[in-house]
C-alpha cells in the first residue's frame, strides 16, 4: 500500500516509510532524517517567533509580521535570523519599547530594523 510523505510528498510504500503517530494519526516519512530536519525547521520557526514576542513584550497576531519575517526568512534562513534577534535582544527590545502610533507602525519599523541588519 503506498502512502504520502508529510515531507515531499511523494508516494511510498508504508512498509518502508518511516512512521509517526502523532494524536493518533500515522503520519509517514521518506526516511527518518527527513523528519528530523523538518521537526528541526520548525522548531527554528518556532523559536524565531518566541524570541520576537520577547522583543515586543507581548505576542503579536497582526499578520503584518508573519509577511514580514516569512519573506526575509526566504532570503536568510530563521537560523541567521533567530541568531540576529538573539545577539540584539536588548537593544531590539528597548527600540519596541518606544511610542509607536500603532501596532503596523511599530511591525514595519521592527522589520526595517532586520532586513537593514540582516544584509550587513
Amino acid at each position: 500500500m503506498l502512502v504520502k510523505c508529510k515531507g515531499c510528498q511523494e508516494k511510498i510504500d508504508r512498509d518502508i516509510a518511516y512512521k509517526i503517530v502523532i494524536n493518533g494519526k500515522n503520519n509517514y516519512y521518506c526516511n527518518e532524517q527527513e523528519y528530523k530536519d523538518i521537526k528541526n525547521k520548525k522548531e527554528i520557526k518556532d523559536n524565531t517567533y518566541l524570541k520576537i514576542y520577547d522583543i515586543f513584550g507581548r505576542k503579536i497576531t497582526n499578520t503584518i509580521l508573519f509577511k514580514e519575517v516569512n519573506e526575509l526568512a526566504d532570503i536568510y534562513g530563521y537560523e541567521i535570523i533567530y541568531a540576529y534577534l538573539d545577539k540584539n535582544q536588548d537593544y531590539l527590545s528597548n527600540v519596541m519599547a518606544k511610542d509607536f502610533n500603532n501596532e503596523f507602525g511599530q511591525i514595519r519599523y521592527f522589520s526595517a530594523i532586520l532586513k537593514n541588519s540582516l544584509t550587513d
